[in-house]
This record gives structure tokens, sequence and C-alpha cells, in this order.
């Protein structure tokens, strides 16, 4: 009587989702970029893996959320937001000058310079590893 009972209580289990999540589950990364001990002022932050790529900005905070990660281990990158183009000026950038299709070139306000063996996710040496819940990953960059 006893096995029947947890018999059955598995087979509910399972049919109402209480098992534990898929080896392909999601989740959730969030943490601080610093630079020298000093949270980076802006800039974008990169997930790669083989079978996934992710960029999210770094905030004025140096802080980053990546919402949904598929489970994986990811190698990390971080750099410069790229220049943008546009009519207006944006918070945060300077007009270098118009272009021929009468835009200006906005490029980033001037911040710390992050090393570019970090830009490059083979030569960063940062990796996180994500599964099926919230990770937090802090980013301590070095100049040195």
């Amino acid at each position: 009587m006893r096995l029947l009972l947890c018999l059955l209580t598995g087979v509910v289990g399972l049919a109402t989702g209480c098992s534990p999540p898929p080896s392909g589950s999601e989740g959730r990364v969030d943490g601080l970029v610093t630079l020298d001990d000093v949270p980076l002022n802006g800039g974008k932050l990169d997930l790669v893996s083989d079978s996934a790529s992710l960029s999210v900005p770094i905030g004025p905070d140096g802080r980053f959320r990546v919402p949904t990660v598929p489970a994986g281990v990811y190698k990390v990158s971080v750099g410069p937001v790229p220049a943008r183009q546009g009519p207006s000026k944006a918070a945060g950038a300077l007009r270098t000058g118009d272009n021929e299709g009468g835009h200006a070139d906005l490029k980033a306000a001037k911040g710390p310079l992050v090393p570019r063996k970090y830009h490059d996710p083979a030569t960063s040496k940062l990796e996180v590893t994500v599964g099926g819940v919230a990770v937090k990953f802090d980013v301590k960059l070095t100049s040195k």
C-alpha cells in the first residue's frame, strides 16, 4: 500500500510540474562590473557559449542583468558600447559632427577604458556557469 502511494505521488508530481528543472532550463545573471575596484560607468557585457550569444548594457552604476539565459557555461567579455548614429544628441553621448546623411555620429561619453584583453571572450579569462536559478556574477577587471 505504501509503495502504491509513493508511486501515485510521483506520477501526480510529474504531471503537475513538480520535478527538477531539465538540463536545458534557463537562469538569470546579475552582477556588478568594476575596473580596479571602481564600478564601470557603462559599456556592454557579452555572454558566449557554443549554443547562444547574449549582449546586455552595463548601467552607469556598473550593474547589469541578463534576464533569460539558457543553462550552460559562458565565456564573458566586457567592452565599450559601439558608436551609434542618429539625428539628435543622446543622453550620455557627445556629438562629433554630421555625416553625409545629415545625422550626427554619437559616441559614448568618456569613461574608464576597458583593457583590450577583456573585449574578446577568448582572451578575457572570464567565465560563468548558468543553471536553472539566478546567478550573481561580479566581474572584477584590472587595468594591469
